[in-house]
């Protein structure tokens, strides 16, 4: 069974920082492999949704998944 992901209206604001950061330190190539892999980090929940570590301090369901080497989301 798939699981509909929702995202917080303000997320594409989030993606567009980050890929901002990034591009600007490392190149805009990286920058969009990197949110490639979140994205593709965060439709994976459509599927398993209860990866992660459960963070109820941020957020009440909210989770932490790991995104890449060196990310967490």
């Amino acid at each position: 069974m798939k699981y509909k992901l929702a995202r917080h209206d303000e997320v594409r604001f989030d993606v567009a920082a980050i890929l901002d950061l990034v591009g600007n330190y490392a190149g805009y190539k990286t920058g969009g492999s990197k949110v490639k892999e979140i994205r593709k980090s965060l439709f994976q929940l459509t599927e398993f949704p209860h990866s992660g570590v459960r963070r109820d301090d941020i957020s009440t369901g909210s989770r932490a998944i790991q995104s890449g080497e060196k990310a967490m989301i």
